[in-house]
């Protein structure tokens, strides 16, 4: 724990240092610190990636991922997002489904379906063109 907290003395921007303090935190048993410190390192790690300010309601209307460098950050951009929005999944949300779709000029869309605790379901259109078909890696 004091090597993760030494490390984010010198490098507080490091999400690594953060995501290690979370694990950590975690198996001492300090959930609350570890979720900040798990909310901190998300931050972090997605901070280089830009949403449009668009609603998501249609494909017209789609949230623009900008900036992302694989498959896998851009996908886990959008739980971010959706976290950002919606909250906790699991907690706030429930995903019902998801699916890719494109449209007729050949951009990528990435449909995600939640049901929410209030009891309203929400269908999220992201335009994923940017980073679609990027790799894993």
């Amino acid at each position: 724990m004091q090597s993760f907290e030494e490390s984010i003395d010198i490098y507080p921007n490091s999400s690594q240092s953060w995501y290690g303090k979370a694990l950590a935190l975690r198996s001492l048993g300090r959930t609350q610190e570890a979720e900040e410190a798990w909310s901190t390192y998300r931050d972090l790690s997605y901070s280089h990636i830009s949403f449009s300010d668009n609603s998501g309601e249609s494909m017209e209307d789609a949230i623009v991922i900008m900036n992302a460098r694989t498959d896998l950050e851009g996908i886990g951009s959008e739980y971010y997002y959706l976290e950002k929005r919606f909250g906790t999944d699991a907690v706030d949300r429930d995903r019902i489904s998801q699916y890719l779709v494109e449209d007729e000029e050949g951009r990528s869309y990435d449909v995600l379906e939640v049901h929410l605790t209030s009891g309203e379901n929400a269908t999220i259109y992201f335009d994923i063109t940017d980073f679609y078909g990027k790799g894993f890696v």
